[in-house]
């Protein structure tokens, strides 16, 4: 993939932002770039004055909502205000704007304001009645009171939810399978969550908690935890895989309401769900997931996650977690500020497209710190899809401890996963980074943008630093797979899941065809190395519970035909998937140890050279599980040069046989003492096939696949038209000349 530099259209440090693209940049970039408003406050919640249910509802370290700010021009609309006044005292002045204000007491006052300043006298709850005074266009109306409600239990909260419009759930424990259901809440209803809320556990969805209603107020007590107990289903796979994990907090279909102060733990995955929102604002949310780091811990644990809304602010969210801190998968009116974002993806928009709402439009992220995570600022639009990413603004980003990427901005997102060829379908216009300042870890880099439709970007104030990996190289980085570059133009892919004995599921295969597309084009390698992780497998094959779970085993239609054609595609795509290895320009060196069952078989015949340690242990088992081997065993092992008779041996008794036996057929080779005598010896095979010239060691592969499979005839046709253009290169003559003068030839990349 060819990059272009971007340095120069930087203003300020002289940065190197790389475009994957080379596309003409002067339509990319306004000219002159315009600078960025000032935020303009607007009114807000004001800090309480008067204390009468036990906790604060307005934190003394942000004043409230009145520390909180859309920026005038930004295009994001700023939300309509909800905000408190006391429960008792009098000329509480209530902030300009239009919105309801509830006491948090029995009285209850319901405020309307356009541009004018009103007052409230708050009474007793007996009393029933309220004495108000208006400015012009204020209007203030009489309310009835309405006694509190705890709830300590489940049951009681659903059944009793639509009596009240004070709610208090105290110490719940949510039985396993259950979801706390607060939807459909009466309007003006305010909830508290008071003590510890806890969860029991079952393999489910979720989600755990679920909101809805108009003019909702949820909050938490001094001391409160919501404890969504996520220990006790993390296992490192997240949604992709192992036990079924439930979704945390639904926050669907909330309109002109308020989350505020909330503290959660342990999530599942994905903490807040808000979809289908109008006029949402969440302030000073805290989510903790920090026990969930490490190999076996917590994955797609996302805190924020927004679709199809318009209108939800987001302030002062404190973050520890695994995935992205927020991402807007579509909607309008976003507003993300003031938030410490620490241990996930980063700050993202996407991925864009592919769902039924893919516009995002008018989003601002300003003011917030990422640290120790992947990524800082990310955009990422799905391949192939349609939709839009316009009018987003990123200002006062902080950055620290970025492992992979400072800012990174692609159009190739495919199953969740990068392709390395963008696409133009959801263009990113109207882009503005501002203030994007800190550093990025030594393998990191600070800048990557693969774009095909992007327009009208403006870029000032940019300054990150750090990082060791070049900008220029591609990033290989997917789940259950390392890629790692041990010597020039060789790469080693390896297949990461050992506690799984390497076991396959959906999301790896498509990784795996996501991997090899992407060598087979780049310029900088030459030869592949392809392992697996840990000492007891090389791949183990399928993990049919995971296959049960999410892929095509766990079709349930009762239609035959379309059962059918649901298979099919399904085999069809997994078999692409494991082609993309034959298909590779770059020879591929198999290395293989300990289990190498079925899916082994068939990687290993789409591979070039195999080589194995002495530990091996083969077998076709398909038969054993009710199956033939549909995935390329029994395609292509007639054609690996080894006896017709064996291979019906093998793959009709389903046994097993040893590395010793695989070399004596001809099915790999080598065999080496250890796994790690393998590895060495493929590295030295690599090494010399990438010293060869790529022009006469990618023609080689292509003509003996070609000879294997066609007639000799037709071999030698091929061979003479591909030479009449390989005979051209300067290889050959560098190659002649190096061996008249006895020195060692230097390749030029393809």
């Amino acid at each position: 993939m060819h990059h272009t530099t971007l340095a120069s259209l930087f203003l300020g440090a002289g940065v190197g932002l790389v475009a994957a693209h080379p596309a003409p940049w002067g339509k990319m970039f306004a000219e002159p770039p315009f600078p960025h408003p000032e935020p303009k406050p607007f009114p807000g919640k004001p800090t309480s004055t008067g204390a009468s249910s036990g906790f604060s509802t307005a934190p003394a370290s942000t004043g409230g909502f009145s520390s909180y700010s859309v920026p005038e021009g930004s295009g994001v609309s700023p939300p309509t205000v909800k905000g408190y006044v006391a429960a008792s005292g009098s000329g509480v002045a209530a902030p300009t704007g239009t919105g309801s204000y509830s006491y948090s007491s029995s009285a209850i006052v319901s405020v309307a304001a356009s541009s004018a300043v009103v007052s409230t006298t708050a009474v007793s709850a007996a009393s029933n009645s309220t004495s108000s005074s208006g400015a012009a266009g204020g209007e203030v109306s009489n309310a009835t009171a309405s006694d509190s409600c705890t709830f300590t239990d489940v049951d009681s909260a659903v059944s009793g939810k639509a009596d009240c419009t004070d709610i208090i759930l105290s110490g719940i424990e949510v039985p396993a399978g259950t979801t706390l259901d607060m939807t459909d809440l009466t309007d003006g209803t305010t909830v508290t969550f008071e003590g510890t809320t806890t969860f029991g556990y079952e393999e489910w969805d979720g989600p755990l908690i679920s909101f809805s209603g108009t003019d909702i107020t949820i909050q938490g007590a001094d001391g409160h935890l919501i404890n969504m107990g996520g220990e006790q289903w993390w296992d490192g796979e997240g949604s992709n895989g192992g036990v079924t994990k439930p979704k945390g907090f639904y926050a669907h279909d909330l309109t002109d309401s308020v989350i505020t102060g909330l503290s959660i733990k342990n999530t599942p995955i994905q903490c807040f769900s808000v979809n289908g929102a109008s006029n949402l604002q969440i302030v000073d949310v805290t989510i903790d997931d920090s026990e969930g780091d490490g190999d076996d811990g917590g994955h797609n644990t996302d805190a924020f996650d927004v679709g199809s809304s318009t209108g939800v602010y987001i302030s002062g969210a404190n973050v520890q977690n695994q995935d992205d801190c927020l991402a807007v998968n579509s909607g309008t009116d976003i507003s993300f500020t003031g938030a410490t974002c620490s241990g996930g993806h980063g700050i993202s928009i996407g991925s864009v497209g592919g769902r039924d709402d893919n516009t995002v439009e008018n989003v601002y992220i300003a003011d917030s710190t990422v640290s120790n995570s992947d990524n800082g600022v990310r955009i990422k639009t799905v391949s192939e899809a349609t939709g839009s990413v316009k009018n987003v603004t990123y200002t006062g980003i902080t950055l620290s401890g970025i492992n992979d990427y400072g800012i990174v901005i692609e159009q190739d997102y495919e199953n969740g996963d990068p392709t390395g060829t963008p696409t133009d379908g959801v263009p990113i216009t109207e882009l503005t980074l501002s203030d994007i300042t800190g550093s990025v870890g030594d393998d990191a880099a600070p800048y990557y943008i693969l774009c095909a439709s992007c327009s009208d970007w403006t870029v000032s104030g940019v300054d990150i630093t750090g990082g060791s990996a070049s900008s220029d190289c591609e990033d290989y980085n997917y789940d259950h797979f390392n890629v790692t570059f041990p010597a020039q133009y060789v790469v080693q892919v390896e297949i990461d899941r050992p506690k799984k004995l390497n076991a396959f599921f959906e999301p790896m295969w498509l990784n795996l065809g996501h991997i090899f597309r992407r060598l087979s084009h780049d310029p900088d390698v030459r030869a592949i190395i392809l392992t697996g992780a840990g000492d007891r497998a090389f791949t183990s094959g399928l993990d049919v519970q995971a296959a049960s779970e999410g892929g095509a085993l766990s079709n349930q239609s009762t239609d035959g035909a379309r059962q059918g054609t649901f298979l099919r595609r399904h085999i069809q795509e997994f078999q692409d998937e494991i082609s993309t290895i034959e298909k590779c320009e770059k020879p591929v060196i198999a290395a293989l140890h300990g289990i190498s069952y079925g899916l082994a078989i068939d990687m290993t015949t789409c591979c070039d050279i195999r080589l194995c340690a002495a530990d091996t242990r083969f077998a076709v088992r398909e038969v054993e599980i009710g199956l033939a081997a549909d995935i390329g065993t029994l395609s292509r092992l007639p054609h690996a040069n080894v006896p017709m008779s064996w291979i019906k041996d093998v793959c009709l008794t389903a046994r097993e046989f040893t590395a010793e036996e695989a070399l004596r057929v001809g099915f790999v080779s080598g065999v080496c003492g250890s796994k790690a005598e393998t590895l060495e010896r493929a590295l030295e095979l690599a090494r010399t096939l990438a010293s060869k010239s790529p022009v006469a060691v990618q023609g080689t592969k292509e003509v003996l696949n070609f000879s294997r499979d066609h007639t000799v005839a037709d071999g030698l046709n091929y061979i003479k038209v591909w030479n009449a253009g390989m005979l051209q290169t300067q290889d050959v003559k560098d190659a002649t000349l190096a061996g008249l003068q006895k020195r060692k030839t230097t390749f030029s990349k393809l």
